[in-house]
């Protein structure tokens, strides 16, 4: 059984290139007082980083969104499925055309995560 991804992957990856935190704060933008400190709160988890950020960590290591934020990606899907199952039991889904495409799709959201689905179509990728 292979453990829980990590929340990200982003100091392995920065390691596998041999960059230091302030190489890729100055890629990724961060400006300021402390050099690499955006990009040490981002490797020890301490913060989520922006979408803006994501990004620039992708294009800098070459690598997907997914494959870098792994197990936030995990963690998000599990939350949206289980919102999306809630909302599939909502009142004022009404039996019109667009009532019902709501349902199905919020169906469709809870049941990737309970069938494992999601995890299968990335490794078979």
């Amino acid at each position: 059984m292979s453990s829980p991804p990590l929340q990200n992957y982003l100091r392995a990856n920065r390691k596998r290139l041999g960059l230091s935190q302030e190489e890729v704060a100055f890629l990724v933008g961060f400006l300021g007082a402390s050099k690499g400190s955006g990009v040490s709160r981002d490797e020890s988890f301490t913060r989520d980083p922006s979408l803006r950020s994501a990004l620039a960590y992708a294009l800098i290591y070459q690598k997907t969104i997914d494959e870098i934020f792994a197990g936030l990606r995990q963690e998000v899907e599990k939350e949206v499925a289980t919102r999306a199952k809630l909302l599939t039991y909502r009142k004022g889904l009404n039996n019109d055309p667009k009532g019902i495409r709501k349902r199905e799709l919020f169906a469709k959201l809870a049941a990737l995560l309970s069938k494992g689905s999601l995890k299968k179509k990335r490794d078979d990728k």
